[in-house]
């Protein structure tokens, strides 16, 4: 398949991250795998899993650090003491905790 053909098609394709990414690394040629990282237990099990795969494959991984958030959740919860933030004012409090810290 040529990348010209690539950019015209849209895959939708119904299979767990960590058994399709090998098969389509191979099949297409990947050198780069860009992603948003997530902060459900899940999906850190899940992700650390496809960037082993990747590493195995010889492609290279780009998670961003954050993407639907404005804060990084992990490193909110970690600035709670280890408390998931349950409100917006716990938010605001934590945010500027993290603040005072860089400042």
């Amino acid at each position: 398949m040529v990348l010209g053909d690539l950019l015209h098609s849209l895959f939708v394709i119904r299979e767990a991250p960590q058994t399709v990414l090998p098969k389509l690394f191979k099949a297409w040629n990947i050198s780069h795998l860009v992603f948003e990282r997530d902060s459900d237990p899940y999906a850190k099990e899940r992700d650390a899993k496809v960037m082993e795969l990747a590493e195995e494959a010889g492609v290279k991984v780009v998670a961003t650090r954050h993407g639907r958030t404005l804060y990084d959740p992990d490193d909110l919860v970690k600035a709670n003491g280890g408390k998931p933030t349950m409100s917006i004012t716990q938010v605001q409090h934590v945010r500027y905790l993290l603040r005072a810290r860089v400042m």
